[in-house]
């Protein structure tokens, strides 16, 4: 029973992600031309679509994912009735441009979801994340909804250390217990 509680611990320390740090969507760019409002406290972002058949956006240039293992955020995407409409977000090399995709993932059809993409292997620390929402009807009346947009960092060494130490400790003292029982 102890070998259990003792696996669960372990894993449980091993498999836990790192506290996620919330991405202000205050300091993103707004469409000026339509309608994009985005909350005072940055929390989320609602995306209306254009009666001109135009792409709306959000977006940040410079997002500094140094030492980040993923970016995740949530979406809500209403697309009004008998409407063809596209929320598209993709992550970009911001240094050429949002020509130079690096993830990217298309929502068609009305419904809500998160978004994780790993950021562990990125050969760089700025990116670009963008989020559209494309009209191509003349039925103005789709919307989505941009939330809980953050990042998690990669685990600490300092911290993976501490747990070896703890774990070399407890192997120790259950040693010790077993020779001092046998003796």
């Amino acid at each position: 029973m102890r070998r259990i509680l003792f696996t669960a611990l372990l894993v449980s320390l091993f498999c836990g992600a790192a506290a996620a740090i919330p991405i202000d969507l205050t300091t993103f760019t707004a469409d000026p031309d339509y309608d994009v409002f985005v909350s005072p406290d940055g929390s989320y972002s609602t995306i209306y679509e254009d009666p001109d058949l135009s792409s709306v956006w959000l977006y940040h240039d410079a997002l500094d994912v140094t030492g980040m293992l993923t970016l995740t955020f949530s979406y809500d995407f209403v697309e009004g009735e008998g409407n063809d409409d596209v929320l598209d977000a993709y992550l970009y090399d911001s240094g050429i441009g949002p020509s130079a995709v690096l993830a990217e993932v298309f929502v068609e059809e009305t419904g809500f979801g998160t978004i994780t993409w790993e950021l562990a292997d990125l050969d760089m620390s700025i990116v670009g994340l963008e989020f559209d929402l494309n009209a191509y009807d003349l039925a103005a009346d789709s919307y989505a909804t941009i939330s809980n947009l953050a990042l998690t960092p990669i685990p600490e060494p300092s911290s993976l250390l501490l747990l070896g130490a703890t774990l070399l400790g407890l192997a120790a003292t259950r040693r010790m217990t077993r020779k001092v029982r046998s003796a």
